[in-house]
């Protein structure tokens, strides 16, 4: 399997699948944006992509390791909303990929 996929279970034995980095990021910016009180932070340029606000490395054994910016509301538990993004992150990911990310990383970048 080419490098920025995870291979996942192929039941039926035709042909290797995988999941791309992209699919990470998605699902793990949907889950995140579920979250009562945090939003996925916005990219500050809409021309060049090189502020990500959720980033998602493969390693080679197919786990993926999730880093995401997320912008808290005031008066918001920073530590309380943090797990409940990392609890819904992982469990998306491991519903929808077959796969448990490795490392779940939550910045935050402001608060709104």
């Amino acid at each position: 399997m080419r490098s920025g996929y995870a291979s996942i279970n192929n039941y039926n034995k035709l042909g290797a699948m995988g999941i791309s980095h992209r699919a990470f990021e998605t699902i793990a910016t949907i889950a995140a944006n579920k979250v009562a009180g945090a939003t996925v932070k916005r990219p500050s340029s809409r021309l060049f992509n090189l502020d990500k606000p959720v980033k998602a490395s493969i390693r080679k054994d197919g786990r993926a390791d999730i880093h995401l910016d997320v912008v808290l509301n005031k008066g918001a538990d920073v530590k309380t909303v943090c797990l409940q993004i990392q609890e819904d992150v992982t469990s998306a990911i491991q519903m929808m990929c077959e796969t448990v990310p490795f490392e779940v990383q939550i910045n935050v970048v402001r608060l709104r």
